[in-house]
C-alpha cells in the first residue's frame, strides 16, 4: 500500500486554488463550498507537514514550497491526463511508440515525414514529446530520445540514421551590406552570435576546425529554433 501519496481529489484541489489564488474561485470551478476548498487544502498541508500558500489580507498566495510542488503537480495530473485518454481510446491492434526529440529534430525533420510514415504504417500510433534538454531523459524518463550521438548516454542502445552538416549562416540582410574585411572580434563584437542550444559548442567546434580563435566564441543568446526567432525579429 502507497502510503506517502495524497488523495487525488486534495492535488486537484490545491492546483486550482493555486492557478486562482483563490479559495472563492476555486469553490466555483470545482462546484464546492468554500468551506470544503479550505478543508482540503488543509489536509493535503496536513499530509506534507508543510504550509503550500501564505496568507494577507484576505488574499493567498504561493510561498516557495508551494511553487515547487504545484510544479511537480501539475506534471502529474497532466501526465495522467494524458495516459487516461491514451487508454480509453486504446485499440489493441495498434502500436503506440512515446518519443522525446529535440524542436529543431521535430519541426525540420520528423514532423514532415510523419505523413508518410503514417500511411506506411496505419497501425502505429507516435506520441512526439519535445526534449530541449537531453538530460531530462536522463534523469528518468522512460521516453526514448531521438538524438545526436553527442548527446545519447553511452549505454543506450543507437541506431544510425543520417549524418549531421553543420554550417555557419548569417542574415540575408548582411549580405545586401557593402563587403568589408573585419577580424572575428571585431565581427562577433558589432554582430549577435546565435546559438543552438542543444549544440552549444558548435561554433566552437567550427572555428577550431578553421583555424579561428576567439575568447568571444561563446558570448551570444541560446535558442531552440534559434532560425525562427531570427525570421520573426526577435533578434
Amino acid at each position: 500500500m502507497r502510503g506517502k501519496i495524497p488523495k487525488t481529489e486534495l492535488l486537484v484541489t490545491f492546483e486550482v486554488v493555486a492557478r486562482h489564488e483563490s479559495y472563492t474561485r476555486a469553490a466555483e470551478e470545482l462546484a464546492l463550498t468554500q468551506s470544503a476548498v479550505f478543508r482540503q487544502v488543509n489536509a493535503l498541508e496536513e499530509f506534507l507537514h508543510t504550509s503550500l500558500f501564505n496568507h494577507a489580507k484576505k488574499r493567498i498566495f504561493l510561498n516557495a514550497a508551494g511553487k515547487y510542488y504545484l510544479s511537480i503537480v501539475k506534471e502529474t495530473l497532466n501526465k495522467l491526463e494524458r495516459d487516461t485518454n491514451s487508454i480509453m481510446t486504446w485499440q489493441p491492434t495498434v502500436q503506440v511508440i512515446e518519443l522525446a526529440v529535440n524542436p529543431t529534430f521535430s519541426t525540420h525533420w520528423l514532423i514532415p515525414n510523419l505523413r508518410e510514415f503514417n500511411k506506411l504504417n496505419p497501425d502505429i500510433i507516435i506520441n512526439i514529446h519535445s526534449l530541449a534538454n537531453i538530460g531530462d531523459f536522463l534523469n528518468g524518463s522512460t521516453t526514448p530520445p531521438l538524438c545526436g550521438r553527442d548527446f545519447c548516454s553511452p549505454w543506450s542502445e543507437r541506431e544510425y540514421l543520417f549524418e549531421e552538416e553543420i554550417l555557419p549562416v548569417c542574415s540575408g540582410s548582411l549580405l545586401s551590406q557593402p563587403q568589408q574585411k573585419l577580424a572575428v572580434d571585431e565581427l562577433l563584437n558589432e554582430f549577435t552570435l546565435l546559438h543552438q542550444s542543444t549544440r552549444i559548442n558548435g561554433w566552437q567546434e567550427w572555428f577550431a576546425l578553421s583555424g579561428i580563435s576567439s575568447p568571444q566564441v561563446n558570448n551570444g543568446p541560446r535558442f531552440d529554433l534559434f532560425v525562427d526567432a531570427d525570421r520573426r525579429g526577435a533578434l
